[in-house]
């Protein structure tokens, strides 16, 4: 917690510049511009807003929307050279371009349809960076153009704010850490019509996935690892939820905050022991349903033969829906009887799996999508399965089960034998 109260409290000075209403340097460009004598900036920021947030808030004043260049010659021209998200006209005033588009039930069109009335209007703009080259008697200077989303710089102030209200200064545990950052979501009202941090912040409410979207830019505001989970295999859940995982101080925690309701709506963090999913089956075995970590593409996804003193016996159809998919290696233990429907599906990186002889059944489409698998290997007495030049058969090499998508057009498609072996 110490490093994390030292980071805070640099976002507390953050956050008291962000709110200032203008910097002095800013103030004396403002000066020199009603004076029009100003001159020719390195950089500028400029701020625009999406219509969608019309009438619930608005740029503030001190904030730029345009910008008047001034560059002294006889001979000057102004230019954008990089960029498409911005206008530069003869005269040296910036602005952001705006993308208008013209709505009709769910259907948008970039110009307006004769004699039909749109249902709505939308102005919008795109974020990032662009470059106008001021070219003044042959000699030329870049100005860097850092257009800005108001929208989210009004989120994002919230957030601090709640930061230095609810966890600056307060040597909060780990877990009460954990809390209070799952609380902010929770503190808006559930609501279908936004799916983003910015509009719930803005409007006030959202679903489980803005919930998501807020708990994690309130981490990486934090300077925290964090990212979004798929939620709808649990016990429970709805179709499509999701929540957060979060990685600090060495620990995995899952935070919750998407449920319905009016704020205060309930949250939970919960510290995790494993990165897998599982189910209990019938036999007193588990089965694998979903990873929750991060992997890259040279990493190997080491499926555990046991959790909690329980025997790990199955991948579950469809493992790969809401997994992390980037992985080199997948290594099975042999343990795992059954290797479900569409189990890996997607695992595009990945280039060898191995198959041990403790497999009986592997679903349709298992390995469909495995643009980069190479090897398959067939461990152990008695494999139910047989591997020759990368292609997986049943032991008798009579049913091709999957193989090398590159070369073998059909595995890639899933059309993939629903065979269970020799047994």
């Amino acid at each position: 917690m110490k490093k994390l109260n030292a980071f805070i409290c640099f976002l507390a000075v953050i956050f008291v510049c962000a709110m200032a209403e203008i910097t002095p340097a800013r103030a004396e460009e403002r000066q020199s511009a009603a004076s029009g004598a100003q001159t020719v900036a390195d950089d500028i920021t400029l701020y625009g807003l999406s219509s969608s947030y019309d009438g619930v808030i608005a740029i503030p004043a001190d904030m730029d929307t345009e910008y008047q260049i001034h560059a002294n010659g006889r001979d000057i021209s102004y230019t954008v050279t990089d960029g498409n998200n911005i206008t530069v006209d003869d005269r040296g005033v910036v602005r952001i371009k705006y993308t208008t588009t013209y709505w009709y039930g769910n259907i948008g069109y970039s110009y307006p349809i004769q004699d039909k009335t749109p249902t709505s209007v939308e102005k919008s703009f795109d974020a990032g960076d662009a470059t106008v080259t001021v070219t003044a008697d042959g000699v030329q200077t870049n100005i860097t153009v850092h257009v800005a989303d108001y929208a989210q710089k009004y989120a994002d102030d919230k957030i601090l704010q709640y930061i230095n209200e609810n966890i600056a200064g307060k040597n909060l545990s780990d877990m009460e850490l954990m809390k209070k950052i799952a609380a902010y979501p929770a503190s808006f009202d559930y609501g279908a019509s936004h799916s983003g941090y910015v509009s719930m912040i803005i409007y006030g409410n959202g679903d489980c996935w803005a919930s998501t979207s807020t708990i994690i830019r309130t981490c990486e505001l934090l300077g925290i690892d964090a990212w979004s989970r798929n939620g709808n295999k649990d016990y429970g859940a709805g179709s499509g939820h999701m929540n957060a995982m979060v990685y600090y101080d060495g620990k995995y925690y899952e935070l919750e905050a998407g449920y319905s309701g009016t704020a205060p709506r309930y949250y939970s963090a919960e510290e995790r022991d494993s990165l897998f999913c599982f189910h209990d089956k019938d036999d007193g075995t588990l089965s694998i349903y979903q990873y929750d970590g991060q992997l890259t593409s040279g990493d190997t996804l080491e499926i555990p033969a046991t959790y909690q003193g329980k025997t790990v016996t199955e991948i579950e159809d469809q493992f790969s829906q809401g997994s992390n998919r980037t992985c080199g290696t997948i290594h099975l233990p042999d343990t795992i009887t059954k290797i479900g429907a569409f189990a890996f599906s997607g695992f595009e990186q990945a280039t060898s799996i191995n198959i041990p002889a403790s497999v009986k059944e592997i679903g349709t489409g298992a390995f469909a999508q495995c643009l980069s698998l190479e090897n398959f290997e067939c461990t152990g007495i008695g494999n139910n399965y047989a591997s020759q030049n990368g292609i997986l058969y049943s032991c008798d090499k009579k049913i091709a089960i999957s193989g090398p998508a590159v070369n073998n057009p059909q595995f890639a498609s899933g059309r993939s034998a629903d065979c269970r072996g020799c047994i």
